[in-house]
């Protein structure tokens, strides 16, 4: 981030006088803290392709809507033309309130009942959101037929990896049966989040301060962030990079913990 950038940003957003700039890195979007004469604020430059303006104005009304109903969100600041963004050639950046804490820590009982109630009050604050933005699909990256057309670019690229990928495509091709169209679209729909990894969740205090980067949050069944969750947060043994299958006996009560909306999940209505 140059000088001219933050300076324009803090007159912009009424920062008050810059104090210090931090990078906080980031895997696509660049993270800074800045410090100024008013406080701390979490500013981003978004990654080119979530620079569509329709995109960007629908990821932040789902922010100022579960916002405004109490859900750990960073709201957007609007700057003095109105607008929540700024544009910087084919750049665009967002300011935010910081928000003191430290990363979910993976396999830790008492970060993943913080999540599971954070992700109650996100889902359950999401459910009247009118907005609707199509990203890649109505089933997202969990579509088979996207997992499907992976496999094949892979094996397109180098034949070699065929043998290693017909395990995938078996258990792809056995979440397609097992749930169908029809049956994914009947789920309990809310807006998820859609990217429930620990950098993306922000605990203190035992309970989750934020959920960031909602880049990838849309009308969803509830199920895909708990699925996701289910994923990268249960517990792993001594090997750093090994998780435990789904059917480890652990992962029943993970389940449980994750489940905190009141009602739980409701079935879902499939048509004759």
């Amino acid at each position: 981030m140059n000088s001219d950038t933050i300076r324009d940003l803090c007159t912009a957003f009424r920062l008050g006088t810059l104090h210090a700039v931090e990078p906080l890195g980031g895997t696509r979007n660049a993270n800074y803290l800045v410090t100024t004469s008013s406080g701390k604020w979490f500013v981003r430059r978004r990654y080119e392709g979530y620079c569509d303006p329709a995109r960007i104005a629908f990821d932040h009304q789902v922010l100022r809507h579960l916002g405004n109903r109490r859900a750990p969100v960073p709201v957007p600041l609007q700057a003095t033309d109105g607008q929540t963004w700024r544009r910087d050639a084919d750049r665009a950046w967002e300011v935010h309130p910081f928000v003191e804490g430290a990363h979910l820590r993976e396999g830790r009982a008492e970060d993943l009942e913080a999540l599971g109630s954070g992700l109650a009050l996100f889902h359950e604050a999401g459910v009247d959101f009118p907005g609707r933005f199509d990203k890649l699909s109505p089933r997202g990256e969990t579509d088979p037929r996207v997992i499907e057309g992976q496999a094949n670019r892979i094996v397109a690229d180098d034949p070699g990896c065929a043998a290693a990928l017909e395990r995938y495509r078996e258990w792809t091709a056995s979440a397609g049966d097992d749930v169908p169209d029809p049956l994914y679209a009947a789920l309990h729909h809310t807006i998820v989040h859609g990217d429930v990894q620990p950098a993306n969740i922000l605990i203190n205090e035992g309970r989750v301060a934020a959920f960031v980067d909602l880049d990838w949050c849309g009308w969803r069944p509830r199920i895909y962030d708990l699925a996701y969750a289910l994923l990268l947060h249960h517990p792993r043994d001594a090997h750093p990079r090994r998780r435990y299958p789904v059917a480890h006996p652990a992962i029943p009560h993970r389940a449980a913990a994750l489940t905190g909306l009141p009602g739980g999940i409701p079935a879902p209505r499939v048509a004759a």
